[in-house]
C-alpha cells in the first residue's frame, strides 16, 4: 500500500512527501503522525497485561522500535521547519 512518492515506505519523510493529497499541510501530517505514534507508548504492559509471553513480546519489541525511531523523526522534522 502507497503512502507517498516512495510507496509503502515506512518513513516521516515518505508521509510527508504527500501530505497534500490528504488536505493537510506539513505541520498537520506531522501532529497527526504524531498523535498516532503516541497511541504506541505503554505497549508492552498492556500486552504482559493481557498474558502476551515474553518470547512474542521480544517479537514485537522490534515493531514498536520503528515506531520510537519514527517519534524521533517527527521531531527532528518539527525543528526542521
Amino acid at each position: 500500500m502507497g503512502f507517498g512518492a516512495r510507496g509503502g515506505e515506512g518513513t516521516v519523510a515518505n508521509l510527508l512527501s504527500r501530505c497534500g493529497d490528504f488536505d493537510l499541510n506539513r505541520k498537520q501530517a506531522l501532529a497527526e503522525i504524531a498523535a498516532l505514534l503516541d497511541r504506541f507508548d505503554g505497549w508492552e504492559s498492556l500486552f504482559r497485561d493481557a498474558g502476551v509471553p515474553n518470547r512474542d513480546l521480544d517479537g514485537y519489541r522490534v515493531t514498536f522500535t520503528v515506531a520510537t525511531d519514527m517519534r524521533l523523526d517527527v521531531e527532528r522534522e518539527r525543528k526542521n521547519r
